[in-house]
């Protein structure tokens, strides 16, 4: 887990503010996801430092939305147990923020459900890394690396 070093600037709704850190959080039951995941992040966002939150768990990454600064991304699975799916996620963190950018992954959501989630992208299971990378830059076009 990093901090941001440098500062972003974010265009939201013609104002510009700059991001002290970039905050994402990520909720999969499935712990060999959540670690690829923080893999794909770590290689691919590298340029930026970040602090990542991972959970198996979909009450606790609830409780992290809940008692911490708003998240700037948050990607989480459709379907978990323990009665809380990420439709669940989906609503703490809206309530939370309305400006962090969700993004919905799963194997089996239906077009019904994809559009009810409120989630702003989904990302259909199983994916590449350039999959959610991509999904992520066009959230957010200040993750995209410079051109070299």
């Amino acid at each position: 887990m990093g901090r941001l070093i440098a500062d972003i600037t974010i265009q939201n709704q013609n104002k510009t503010k700059i991001m002290k850190e970039l905050r994402i959080l990520v909720a999969d039951d499935t712990e060999s996801m959540t670690r690829l995941i923080e893999k794909v992040l770590s290689a691919k966002l590298k340029h930026l430092k970040f602090v990542l939150s991972t959970f198996n768990n979909p009450v606790n990454a609830i409780q992290e939305i809940e008692k911490e600064s708003p998240f700037n991304l948050v990607v989480t699975d459709m379907q978990m147990p323990r009665n809380q799916e990420g439709f669940a996620v989906i609503k703490a963190a809206r309530a939370k923020s309305p400006d962090t950018k969700i993004i919905l992954m799963s194997e089996t959501a239906t077009e019904t459900e994809i559009t009810e989630s409120g989630a702003d992208m989904f990302l259909q299971k199983p994916f590449t890394a350039d999959d959610l990378i991509g999904k992520i830059e066009k959230l957010i076009p200040e993750t995209a690396a410079a051109p070299k």
